[in-house]
């Protein structure tokens, strides 16, 4: 069964979402109801995810069960924001970040880091060219 994101929930989009899932041909994982949300590629919202207005997830993020955030939030290429976490309006999120389980973040975090907590504080740096998805076998 194929995975597919569903962009709108109104009018025949709802018509065509239960379509979809009486079909039961497609595994329908996220759904964007928010305007102007730029998605990259190969990318994961999960169950109860919400992407703010405005805001922008680059290319192999994931934002994990219940994942919140505001409008404007970019978060960079191959990020994720794990379980519960809150991200505010108009903040980044760089590049290869982790975002810790139950973390507020109000701050632009960088490239290469590992931060949680509430309000959120950067406690590692993360290896630069670091290949993370060959080490647990993962496929992009």
């Amino acid at each position: 069964m194929n995975n597919i994101l569903v962009y709108g929930a109104s009018g025949q989009v709802k018509m065509i979402m239960d379509i979809i899932h009486k079909r039961n041909n497609y595994n329908i994982v996220g759904l964007i109801l928010n305007s102007n949300v730029k998605i990259g590629r190969y990318r994961i919202i999960n169950t109860n995810g919400s992407l703010g207005q405005g805001s922008k997830m680059i290319n192999f993020s994931n934002l994990t069960p219940g994942v919140t955030t505001g409008s404007s939030v970019k978060i960079g290429d191959s990020s994720a924001i794990c379980i519960e976490a809150t991200l505010v309006n108009n903040i980044n999120i760089g590049r290869h970040k982790v975002i810790g389980a139950s973390s507020l973040s109000s701050k632009d975090v960088g490239d290469h880091k590992l931060a949680y907590g509430s309000p959120i504080t950067v406690t590692k740096d993360r290896e630069k060219d670091y290949n993370y998805y060959s080490k647990y076998n993962y496929v992009i």
